[in-house]
């Protein structure tokens, strides 16, 4: 079952145990694997506590007891209660046979308290509750896979960059300031062009996200990935209306930034944005004219989905650190399996196999660059890599499917030779693989 949990739940399961053991508790219970859990929170359960018309950062203010000393952070504690092992049932229920998160873990224990009558959660705040919880993660789920079809690979690449810049600057949010700075630092060509005609300088405006990054910067010890702040899912939504509004297939980083302008509108966290005296109706008009003759263009990346996205971005990092100036079928296996819930590896799954050791096999062939480059920008596939994603696109359209996805990917490449006896050699079996996808 542990082989089912993400790093984050195992490392917040690993947490709870030690703080039992610091408060001298015989077992591990679900007050404490709670009260870690709050401290923890991922993307989802962060918003939707903020739904639920909490603040989660004043979450880790709570009191938890002496924790004792941090030394040994790790250290094996005291064993699960049965409670904790059955809020933990509860979490694999709740993820439907995908990897666990913590948001699944969270909604597990509270089942498990209103099971066996525990009041803890109940008592902290009224509105921590399974059923209150459970409606607001479901639609926080459904719009962000909504908004998630529509990234085009800047965003992609700008998203990245706004979480690093939180972990850089030690944010426990990644909020509207680092969303703008990651978009302003490796900005397309049309993009720069748009903000040019509006008198703006991006490195001017990166400096001063940075800046406004600088001054909301504390000091935290979560164990988790930055989230996500209600601002910033808010700005991504807009920026996915502007983008529809324009008749755009995918949003880029000038929707980004209508999206940061309108949310700011609203919360004035920006006060930069306001000095600079734009309107509205004078950055919309400079993106249409611009989409005059970048939005007709087909551009490759617009024709795939964004968990095909992503794969084809991590296959062009892989390439990178490992020191390739070509993008082959070896990184583009690489990105499929490094995110474990799209359609590729789910169909992996059901075929028994483990993604994580499959990609720590592929991982030890070769040996990384100490210091590979920055820069992000897609890598040029080889002959064989484009003939693979050729075929990706040929077996999308034979299923009618809108967008090229993962899954349509992971064909293109059963469908090359060398692909198909690279998957063979890990012990694949291709007809039950195909079968799987076709028939999903």
């Amino acid at each position: 079952m542990r082989g089912e949990f993400s790093e984050e739940v195992r490392m917040a399961l690993a947490a709870a145990r030690e703080r039992a053991k610091s408060l001298g508790a015989e077992k591990c219970g679900l007050k404490i694997l709670f009260l870690v859990l709050l401290e923890n929170l991922d993307e989802i359960s962060y918003q939707g506590l903020e739904r639920l018309g909490m603040d989660p950062e004043m979450l880790e203010h709570v009191d938890h007891g002496s924790h004792g000393s941090d030394e040994g952070k790790w250290l094996v504690g005291p064993p699960l209660e049965d409670k904790v092992k059955r809020s933990l049932d509860f979490a694999m229920e709740e993820a439907g046979g995908r990897k666990v998160f913590p948001s699944h873990v969270l909604l597990g224990v509270l089942r498990a308290m209103e099971e066996y009558g525990e009041s803890y959660a109940r008592n902290l705040s009224p509105s921590i509750t399974y059923e209150k919880l459970k409606n607001a993660t479901s639609r926080i789920n459904g719009e962000l896979s909504q908004v998630l079809e529509h990234f085009s690979w800047e965003v992609v690449n700008s998203l990245y960059f706004a979480r690093k810049v939180a972990v850089e600057s030690r944010n426990l949010r990644i909020g509207l300031p680092h969303l703008l700075a990651g978009s302003f630092m490796e900005p397309s060509s049309e993009a720069l062009a748009v903000f040019t005609s509006l008198g703006l300088d991006a490195g001017e405006l990166l400096e001063k996200s940075l800046e406004a990054v600088a001054a909301g910067a504390k000091d935290w010890r979560s164990i988790t990935k930055p989230v996500m702040s209600g601002e910033t899912l808010e700005a991504l939504y807009l920026a996915d209306s502007e983008a529809l509004r324009m008749e755009f297939l995918r949003y880029g980083i000038c929707h980004i930034f209508l999206g940061v302008f309108r949310a700011n509108e609203k919360r004035k966290l920006l006060p930069f944005l306001d000095e600079m005296g734009l309107e509205l109706s004078k950055i919309r008009w400079a993106v249409l004219k611009m989409a005059k003759w970048t939005n007709k263009q087909d551009s490759e990346l617009e024709k795939y989905s964004s968990d095909a996205i992503h794969a084809l971005t991590k296959a062009s990092r892989e390439a990178r650190e490992l020191g390739s100036e070509y993008v082959h079928l070896d990184h583009i296996l690489m990105g499929l399996l490094d995110d474990t819930a799209n359609k590729a590896c789910k169909a992996l799954n059901k075929q028994g196999v483990d993604i994580v050791a499959l990609s720590a096999v592929i991982q030890s062939g070769y040996k990384r660059k100490k210091n590979p480059s920055d820069k992000n920008d897609m890598l040029v596939l080889t002959e064989v890599a484009r003939q693979a994603l050729e075929l990706a696109k040929k077996e999308a359209k034979s299923r009618g499917e809108r967008y090229i996805a993962s899954d349509s990917i992971l064909l293109g490449l059963m469908g090359i030779d060398e692909g198909a006896g690279m998957l063979q050699s890990m012990g694949l079996d291709l007809a039950i693989l195909k079968d799987i996808i076709i028939k999903k």
